[in-house]
């Protein structure tokens, strides 16, 4: 083998612009300002709930040291 890492990454992607309607949604105010750290905050427990959620084989993506994929 060539590679001198192999590296599994889990990643998640969440829209903010989803995320700042979601939250204008939950608060009954269209026009709420919505800064970066409510988006930040929100997502932060997204992110440790995701991560803690079981894993399937979809999740994953194999890359080398270089971030080349290895699928």
């Amino acid at each position: 083998m060539k590679n001198k890492f192999i590296v599994a990454q889990r990643t998640f992607t969440y829209n903010v612009e989803e995320i700042v309607n979601s939250i204008r949604d939950l608060n009954n105010d269209p026009t709420l300002e919505v800064s970066d750290e409510d988006v930040w905050d929100l997502v932060s427990e997204w992110v440790y709930e995701d991560m803690r959620s079981p894993m399937s084989r979809h999740d994953l993506a194999w890359v080398d040291e270089d971030g080349n994929n290895l699928d």
